[in-house]
């Protein structure tokens, strides 16, 4: 995967963005988007070329993605202090800005929330060296690292209520361009957009955000008690492009122009935030002339694994990977081998056909760490009937692999090119 690409086209789309809003911009000047009182005025599009120069030098974005590869590694520590998704989104649409009970708390717990109590001495003046996010009472983006030139979006911090009408696993999260925010907040959305755009592509998947809500727990006692506390959330940003039309219409309405959209966020669930969060580092640590592997980008579906783990595969799905192989021209992962001990014969029929694993059965049985994932889709491939019986209790050689995983060839791979529709 070219890094360097990637950033590169996300900043030319952000420019051109930016250049589209600017025709808007000169007809519309008095527009004020009607979601969010925090609205004051439009940002320029001088103003949001200058807020975009943190990125205009191929060394400034590289240091933008090093800033990621970084924050995904304290991500995935903090995934630990993660709400439920159902615990974050009701506290989003219902009680951010909101003075809450003792009661409205434990509801929130018994839907799996994990409430965060601010110390009072942090509230108002956190002294030096407090925790960057959960340290005051200010809404808005925190970044990463501080005090740079060069940061990236650490957390988005919500202190009021949204009127949000998303999708009932989603959320949004206003752009809105106040006297404090000014246009850095919209640049950096956008960018964030466009960068998932290109790192996820053909792809609903996004990078991850942290976002954290306020509430005011409302008990009578003394200041020395907690009286706010915070959850949060790691949410997976969806970018505009994956929008469905009506969204995007009724945004338009309100903001008048994309530039100006709120991030649609969607809150994962503590383990679904882990394995993404991985996924973002094994991409930020790919090196292609170190690495011989490309790593996917795309998660298979529960419902991918659930029908094309091995375990499942039967004379339905064996038909549709025999309809495959006829279509696509797939052959035995082993037919050009130099390291296996027969001569390949060929996937001829359907039974010829065998689907092997590549971490090994025998080997999984052995050690139980594997023993959840050795079915898994990404660990079968297509092999003839007479390769795959003479690994016996071995696995492809290193050649096998080279050869699955550039021409994207295991049963998990077949899924993500469509090949098995």
């Amino acid at each position: 995967m070219d890094i360097e690409k990637i950033l590169t086209e996300a900043y030319a789309n952000l420019l051109k963005l930016i250049d589209n809003y600017e025709a808007y911009f000169n007809g519309t000047a008095c527009f004020i988007p009607s979601r969010n009182p925090s609205w004051e005025r439009l940002p320029t599009p001088d103003e949001l070329r200058k807020a975009s120069k943190f990125l205009d030098t191929a060394q400034k974005r590289l240091t933008y993605w090093n800033n990621i590869r970084e924050m995904a590694n304290v991500y995935f520590d903090e995934t630990i202090i993660s709400s439920s998704p159902q615990s974050f989104l009701h506290a989003y649409k219902n009680f951010s800005g909101v003075d809450l009970s003792t009661l409205d708390l434990a509801l929130l717990k018994n839907m799996g929330a994990n409430i965060l109590p601010m110390d009072p001495t942090l509230r108002n003046n956190p002294p030096s060296g407090s925790h960057h996010v959960f340290r005051n009472l200010l809404g808005g983006i925190r970044y990463f690292p501080m005090n740079v030139k060069v940061s990236i979006m650490r957390a988005c911090v919500s202190t009021g209520k949204y009127q949000d009408k998303t999708q009932m696993d989603s959320l949004f999260y206003d752009t809105a361009v106040g006297v404090n925010s000014g246009p850095k907040s919209v640049i950096h959305y956008r960018f964030f957009e466009f960068l998932s755009d290109g790192l996820f592509r053909d792809d609903e998947t996004g990078l991850l955000i942290q976002l954290v809500v306020k509430l005011q727990n409302k008990t009578g006692h003394s200041v020395e008690e907690y009286s706010t506390a915070m959850i949060a959330s790691f949410c997976e940003i969806q970018p505009i492009s994956t929008w469905w039309d009506e969204l995007v219409k009724t945004e338009l309405v309100i903001y008048g122009h994309k530039m100006l959209f709120p991030m649609l966020l969607k809150p994962l669930g503590e383990n679904d935030a882990r394995t993404k969060i991985n996924l973002i580092r094994a991409i930020a640590d790919h090196s292609d002339d170190d690495d011989p592997y490309d790593v996917r980008t795309r998660l298979l579906t529960p419902e991918e694994v659930r029908k094309w783990s091995y375990t499942s595969i039967n004379e339905p799905q064996r038909k549709m990977l025999w309809d495959c192989i006829i279509t696509h021209g797939i052959k035995c992962g082993h037919h050009d081998d130099s390291r296996i001990s027969i001569t390949c014969r060929g996937i001829n029929s359907m039974g010829d056909m065998h689907v092997g694993h590549i971490l090994s059965q025998k080997w999984s049985k052995s050690y139980q760490v594997f023993s959840e994932s050795v079915h898994h889709p990404d660990n079968l491939y297509l092999s003839c009937k007479s390769c795959n019986s003479s690994l016996s209790y071995g696995g492809p050689s290193r050649d096998v692999l080279q050869y699955l995983n550039e021409n994207f060839l295991t049963i998990g791979d077949l899924l993500r090119t469509n090949r098995l529709n």
